[in-house]
């Protein structure tokens, strides 16, 4: 029992580390805000999510879009600038405040994070592919075979979009 929760820390802690990284990943590359694209699959019947579900499906919660299926959140690898801009602006936690939320759930028995993918490039195949995933990447990077959703109505071209 007491191996058994000593590699449950061991485990914990590498986890902790490697979201501490990101902060220093994010002030190295400071460079001007690029809008984030949220997509899912050109098929899906989903046109519009508001950011307080967007929050809740990347905390791990359950979502469902019109059609009434689970929606699957796809997260970018930690530290790419991308996925510290996405934390920042639609979760509202730093790394730290993210470890600690993702460490209490698992100690608690509920949902882990969302799968981390290598890019931008595969999160978008696998949404193409997948419905119900929800991804995040550059606008400038969304290809054809995949749909950009509006965020409370709006698009990341509008003017008071805030995903970036």
């Amino acid at each position: 029992m007491r191996a058994t929760f000593m590699k449950l820390l061991l485990g914990l802690a590498g986890f902790v580390t490697c979201l501490l990284g990101a902060g220093a990943f994010h002030s190295a590359n400071a460079e001007s805000p690029v809008p984030l694209a949220i997509v899912v699959a050109k098929t899906s019947p989903l046109t519009n999510i508001s950011k307080y579900e967007l929050k809740h499906l990347y905390l791990g919660e359950f979502v469902t879009g019109p059609d009434g299926r689970r929606l699957i959140a796809l997260n970018q690898v930690m530290p790419s600038h991308d996925r510290v801009a996405f934390d920042s602006a639609v979760l509202g936690m730093s790394a730290e405040q993210q470890a600690t939320y993702w460490i209490d759930r698992r100690i608690r028995g509920l949902s882990g994070s969302p799968r981390a993918v290598d890019s931008g490039d595969l999160a978008q195949r696998i949404v193409a592919r997948l419905d119900g995933t929800v991804a995040y990447l550059p606008v400038s990077a969304v290809r054809p075979d995949v749909k950009i959703l509006r965020v409370d109505g709006k698009l990341p071209t509008d003017p008071d979009y805030n995903i970036q």
